[in-house]
């Protein structure tokens, strides 16, 4: 239960006897294996407001509503990591000052396109969803974002000497991946069947290869980089949940 708080505490800005709590770093990694259910426990809480929104003003604006109620449980976390790793990427810059570009507070020109660009399409793709379909998707595509990072953490170099991100990274264990992985198939299998699962199966083939690009023009990933695969990771997902499966 610790490593849901933790989880908690850092993934969303949702109370938790943990938020303003000192952990260890091994603490930390622990509650990667929670990730999914951080996720799950935002989508639900967006669903509810989802469900009023819709009811009153239909699903286009309730699309609206669900991306700013997202953006107030995580504090814009993600997103901000995704702006982060865009304007050093495609800054054009080698690795030292590509990373620096990504540690700099002020977000350039191409990170707020990228985050513009990302949210209308996030939008697009839950304005498609019909009524019935809205509450699964909306539980599952977070978990499945937050599940991403797991393997990118577990996996790859980190390529910072310090960071936030590393807490994570320096004690990660393969236990946490499975566990989380498990966790996520059997959301996925419960919430959405097969459509899940092949969300989730195209959510990580993806984003694993967008890491190893990462990974190999920086050396690594970091805190910043975590944040981006979360974000393509729910792409990808509502992408394929939006699919007419036959």
């Amino acid at each position: 239960m610790k490593s849901l708080f933790i989880a908690l505490g850092f993934l969303t800005r949702i109370p938790s006897p943990y938020s303003n709590a000192t952990y260890t770093e091994k603490e930390m990694a622990s509650s990667l294996a929670c990730f999914p259910l951080v996720g799950l426990i935002a989508g639900y809480l967006v669903a509810a407001i989802d469900a009023l929104a819709t009811k009153f003003l239909g699903t286009m604006v309730a699309s609206g509503v669900d991306l700013v109620a997202f953006f107030l449980i995580t504090g814009g976390l993600h997103l901000d990591g995704l702006m982060d790793t865009a304007d050093g990427l495609l800054s054009g810059k080698e690795r030292e000052r590509a990373l620096e570009i990504m540690k700099d507070s002020r977000v350039g020109a191409l990170g707020a396109s990228i985050a513009s660009l990302v949210l209308i399409l996030k939008f697009a793709l839950l304005a498609s969803f019909p009524e019935g379909m809205r509450l699964v998707v909306l539980a599952l595509f977070p978990a499945i974002g937050r599940w991403a990072m797991v393997p990118a953490i577990t996996f790859f170099p980190y390529a910072r000497k310090k960071g936030l991100g590393k807490s994570f990274w320096s004690f990660s264990t393969k236990k946490e991946f499975f566990v989380a992985t498990a966790l996520i198939s059997a959301l996925a299998i419960i919430l959405l069947g097969e459509r899940g699962l092949c969300s989730l199966a195209v959510a990580g083939g993806g984003t694993f290869l967008v890491a190893k690009r990462i990974s190999r023009t920086l050396g690594g990933l970091t805190g910043d980089t975590y944040g981006a695969i979360n974000e393509i990771a729910e792409i990808l997902a509502l992408m394929i949940m939006a699919t007419r499966l036959q």
